[in-house]
């Protein structure tokens, strides 16, 4: 329970950071720095879009596309499984039917 809560805590902290602004600092010498607090030659930077939507819903066609893929590859198992037991019937049978001669014919 302790871990639980200190890893709310943490995400929380880590959530309202990373809503803070990030400054671009330009110095006389040409070099950039970033930094959270303003300064001479510092400029607000612009938050990063959010990522299109369509990426989300690819990813769901993906997950679609593996899920009947593995529903097709049961399917695939299980008719195999069915033919193999139909096999193993017959042989069993054909067996019996031999033991059944071999009995006969000693007879």
């Amino acid at each position: 329970m302790t871990r639980f809560v200190l890893a709310v805590l943490l995400t929380a902290a880590i959530a309202a950071h990373a809503q803070q602004p990030v400054y671009r600092c330009v110095d006389q010498n040409n070099r950039q720095s970033f930094s959270d607090k303003p300064g001479p030659g510092c400029k607000p930077t612009q938050p990063l879009p959010p990522a299109p939507k369509a990426e989300a819903k690819g990813a769901k066609a993906d997950a679609k596309k593996k899920s009947q893929a593995q529903s097709a590859r049961a399917e695939t198992a299980a008719q195999r499984c069915a033919r193999i037991q139909g096999q193993l019937t017959d042989l069993r049978g054909e067996q019996r039917k031999q033991a059944t001669r071999e009995l006969e014919g000693n007879c």
